[in-house]
């Protein structure tokens, strides 16, 4: 009898080992997430939440540059990844909110240069050690209809005499001025410059304000123009391109009902940083 009580106690705990080995190779897969995703609203946004709330790949070593809220963001200081001196770091998008960047240089001693156009410089403090342009990150070099200075990364890595020296982080929080943005890093080659990417990612309707049922309110058009399962794409073509979430946030004043959704309801801001595994040790 105490061998038979032995036998099932040793089979349960062999089925408990097998049942954690699978969610741990669920949760750090760095296989593609599927390409065709149909016509249904719901299903774009179900997969588009699994690709930002999914750890595809394990950093052992994470470090938070910034405060808590959702104008700090996590680096990975694995000895891949971690940006060592002398490093460089881009940051799009501050509303002269430095907390990130000057922690990066506590932590780092990185070179930073932070981008912004849609407030001037007049009456605002630049801390010491952080290069500010008021240049706007996008897929074209022009002036938008807001009279912002936009710019191409290729074109501002060459105008800082960036153009062959690596982007140990690359920072985006541009309103969705991303889903132009990126493609066009992609097909100019700057992404393989980058050895981290953090984004603050803006999907499907652009927001108006918050309901008293705590729900996001939202207008009909979209962020950067964009439809939603034309910036799921956006997101595939990162990944295809080698970038892996190691972490991620959501923005808790983003949620809005999905019922199409089979989750019913998504955060559409959500922060996630990401590694690009097919950068090589140098």
């Amino acid at each position: 009898m105490k061998n038979k009580y032995a036998i099932i106690l040793i089979c349960g705990l062999g089925l408990c080992i097998f049942a954690v080995f699978v969610w741990e190779q669920r949760e750090y897969t760095t296989e593609p997430i599927q390409k065709e995703t149909g016509n249904s609203l719901g299903k774009i946004y179900d997969e588009y939440r699994g690709f930002i709330s999914t750890v595809q790949v394990k950093c052992q070593h994470e470090t938070r540059c910034g405060p808590k809220s959702d104008s700090g963001y996590s680096v990975c200081s694995d000895m891949q990844y971690e940006p060592r001196k002398p490093c460089l770091v881009y940051s799009f998008g501050s509303h002269f909110i430095f907390g990130f960047e000057i922690d990066v240089i506590r932590k780092f001693e990185c070179e930073i240069h932070t981008f912004d156009p849609s407030i001037p410089i007049a009456g605002h403090h630049i801390p010491e050690g952080i290069n500010f342009h008021l240049i706007g990150l996008s897929d074209t070099d022009s002036t938008n209809e807001l009279g912002w200075k936009m710019r191409q990364l290729s074109t501002i890595r060459k105008s800082l005499n960036h153009t062959n020296t690596i982007l140990d982080i690359l920072k985006l929080d541009i309103e969705g001025y991303e889903w132009k943005a990126i493609p066009n890093m992609i097909s100019s080659g700057d992404f393989s410059f980058v050895r981290q990417l953090v984004i603050e990612v803006h999907f499907g309707n652009v927001k108006t304000g918050m309901g008293k049922d705590g729900y996001m309110k939202v207008k009909s058009e979209y962020w950067g123009n964009v439809t939603p399962s034309e910036q799921l794409e956006v997101l595939k073509q990162l990944q295809y391109n080698g970038f892996r979430v190691f972490s991620f946030q959501r923005n808790p004043r983003t949620k809005i009902r999905v019922p199409e959704s089979h989750h019913q309801s998504i955060f559409t801001c959500n922060i996630i940083s990401l590694i690009n595994i097919n950068f090589k040790l140098s």
